[in-house]
């Protein structure tokens, strides 16, 4: 269902080309970096939902029976509602299965990424995690108001 062995990649090798730009060593501007994760991203996506290619029925499907299996978690629950509390996407949207797709977007996906693995293999969410996710939410919020 899930590929939890996935390691996703895409905002640490954004992060190192960024550093590179900053200390004037990358051949990428910054348009080209944020191009070439853009697609990382998309292609990590897919991915961890062991798809090949973009059919928004399949990864709607999938995303919808990972729901159904995570909103049992009360850890990971809180993750949600906190999400939900703090994202101006609950504005839009009153179906709670549309608005955790929301939790894939790419500022949050690989933190989503990694506290679904933690819960899939650990049965809970590691609390430093769990507030550097808390803590990106609050940052996106920042940036938007």
């Amino acid at each position: 269902m899930y590929n939890t062995d996935f390691i996703v990649k895409y905002r640490d090798i954004q992060d190192e080309l960024f550093e590179k730009i900053k200390y004037g060593e990358n051949e990428y501007s910054e348009e080209e970096v944020f191009s070439i994760c853009e697609e990382l991203y998309r292609h990590e996506l897919l991915s961890v939902f062991n798809i090949k290619n973009v059919n928004d029925i399949t990864l709607d499907t999938k995303i919808h029976d990972l729901w159904i299996s995570l909103r049992k978690n009360n850890q990971f629950m809180r993750l949600f509602l906190f999400y939900k509390d703090n994202t101006p996407f609950s504005l839009l949207c009153a179906n709670d299965d549309v608005l955790f797709a929301g939790m894939f977007q790419y500022e949050l996906f690989i933190l989503t990424h990694k506290c679904i693995c933690e819960i899939f293999t650990k049965n809970s969410i590691d609390e430093v995690l769990f507030s550097e996710f808390i803590k990106q939410i609050t940052d996106i919020n920042s940036k938007i108001k």
